[in-house]
């Protein structure tokens, strides 16, 4: 009987912890995103990382997934301008072909295209940094 009561306590412990430990991730998981909306640099990430109970690996840890998911933000901003850059390019190029006034096109040709080249190099450099 005295072995089943400690079992339990034991038990109850070890479950108490690890949602203290869950509590904590999600908390500092919470505060990863409001730091990236936020736009804070890594310096100041680990100044407010030491207002937490960590230890010097979970805040090393902590800061790679905070840049992780700027580098992921990062990334996606990247697709999204090569997107519209290039669906701008093929639009710009349709209609180059389809009109036959000579200024209207010059407009689409050069003007569409070179917006397009722009966008989709701006989406290239935020991919590629």
């Amino acid at each position: 009987m005295f072995l089943y009561l400690i079992s339990l306590f034991l038990l109850d412990y070890f479950i108490t912890q690890y949602n203290l430990r869950m509590d904590l991730d999600k908390e500092i998981n919470h505060k990863i995103a409001l730091w990236i909306r936020s736009g804070y640099s890594n310096d100041q990430v680990l100044s407010l990382l030491n207002d937490f109970k960590l230890s010097e690996i979970q805040k090393a840890d902590a800061l790679s997934k905070y840049q992780q998911n700027i580098k992921m933000l990062r990334t996606r901003v990247g697709f999204i301008y090569l997107g519209i850059g290039g669906v701008l390019g093929f639009v710009s190029c349709v209609f180059s072909m389809l009109i036959d006034d000579h200024f209207i096109n010059s407009c689409f040709l050069y003007g569409g295209t070179s917006i397009a080249i722009l966008l989709a190099f701006i989406g290239f450099y935020f991919i590629f940094e």
